[in-house]
């Protein structure tokens, strides 16, 4: 089965939506100038949890095409550092790289991190909350938000789905994968392998 390479619901109201309705048409306060985003901005808000390459229109942001080396400051990087008092976290290092031992796998991956980070609470001084974050996660003082995160499936990627038969397939098996797509997505398109009747 095949679905596009990002296939993911965007929601309208990207950042700095209010929670509340405005009094005019029904809508948040900046709904119409701020783009989608794979994450609400108001669910970033309530939840006390920063994911930033969610906050965004751009998909490809965590999209990601591992690359395999043996160079161990890729495979292990340092992603935090201290300069003057000013705390810098980089987790865009992470979940990109493995070891070449592995380079068999051709693998992509969807990687994104999430900050335990209170919007609202770090408005006076947003440079100080953020260290302050960094540094109770850093020292094991804060556990990570959610063992999970469930991202949308847009309805429009199921419209351009592509199934691939396996070249063994019998015809009853067939007649019945034939029936559900035919009940369930009768938009998806149905091929037969290149290998039928070779192996």
């Amino acid at each position: 089965m095949e679905l596009p390479a990002l296939p993911f619901k965007m929601h309208p109201n990207g950042p700095f939506v209010a929670a509340d309705k405005s009094d005019s048409g029904g809508e948040g306060p900046s709904a119409g100038g701020n783009p989608p985003s794979l994450r609400p901005y108001i669910s970033a808000v309530l939840e006390g949890v920063l994911t930033p390459a969610l906050q965004t229109d751009d998909q490809s942001n965590i999209l990601h095409q591992v690359v395999y080396t043996d160079d161990q400051a890729l495979l292990y990087p340092t992603i935090y550092s201290q300069d003057n008092g000013q705390v810098q976290i980089s987790l865009d290092r992470l979940g990109k790289h493995k070891n070449t031992y592995w380079s068999f796998q051709h693998e992509w991956r969807f990687v994104f991190s999430a900050i335990r980070f209170s919007i609202l609470g770090s408005m006076q001084d947003p440079v100080r909350a953020f260290s302050l974050a960094v540094n109770e996660m850093m020292n094991g003082k804060t556990r990570q938000p959610f063992s999970h995160y469930d991202l949308e499936l847009d309805e429009e990627a199921f419209s351009n789905m592509r199934i691939m038969l396996s070249p063994r397939l019998s015809y009853g098996n067939r007649i019945i994968v034939e029936s559900l797509v035919e009940k369930y997505n009768p938009t998806a398109a149905v091929m037969d392998s290149r290998l039928q009747g070779l192996i």
